[in-house]
């Protein structure tokens, strides 16, 4: 009933993670021929990490308009921790990568908080998958919305986690919550984390 699962069950959502990548993320038309890929993110990341990777932090960004800070926006997602991907391997991957880790993180946090409402075990997978499948995810992904996508993916774990300190206040649950919102609120789309938390506030109060 807490949502955890066998090896088998734990498979399964890793290939249904690595096929809703490949259709939603990378077949044609992929994110990387979307609006805010060409326009924002196929500059800024290869500039955050070659920043990094000569040492110094990308404060300014000199190619926008007469420049702007870098750092401080939102959309650099600089300590947003899946982020060091992009120092490790081609922007292109990276991006895959994030897209797959995100879509994972969704398809176990929605069977942990279809399990707690009492839906079944079979049911619970089931539920999953068709939220993964749901316009407002797949939209997102393959509109080349690489910060709002994985943003939407934290909602069935705030959910849960709400569920979890309306059930037992303690500091182990409050401390869950904060490091999901934290999560959430450096993922890159701060609009994506104030409507998840109003978003909270309601689907509680209506409990």
């Amino acid at each position: 009933s807490d949502g955890r699962l066998s090896s088998r069950e734990w498979i399964v959502l890793a290939l249904v993670a690595l096929a809703l990548t490949v259709l939603v993320c990378l077949a044609e038309p992929s994110i990387f021929g979307a609006m805010d890929w060409v326009r924002l993110h196929a500059f800024y990341k290869p500039y955050i990490s070659s920043s990094l990777l000569h040492g110094h932090l990308p404060l300014w960004n000199p190619y926008v308009s007469l420049g702007r800070p870098l750092m401080a926006e939102p959309d650099s997602a600089l300590f947003y921790p899946p982020e060091l991907l992009y120092l490790l391997v081609d922007v292109h991957i990276a991006c895959a990568m994030v897209c797959a880790l995100h879509l994972l993180l969704l398809l176990y946090g929605m069977v942990k908080l279809s399990r707690a409402i009492g839906v079944e075990k079979q049911l619970s997978f089931a539920v999953a998958f068709v939220f993964a499948c749901s316009a407002p995810v797949v939209g997102c992904f393959t509109s080349g919305y690489i910060h709002y996508g994985p943003a939407i993916c934290f909602i069935p774990w705030v959910l849960y986690l709400g569920m979890c300190m309306q059930a037992a206040p303690g500091l182990r649950s409050m401390a869950g919550m904060a490091l999901v919102l934290g999560l959430l609120h450096t993922c890159g789309h701060p609009q994506a984390a104030w409507l998840t938390g109003l978003g909270v506030m309601a689907f509680l109060a209506g409990r």
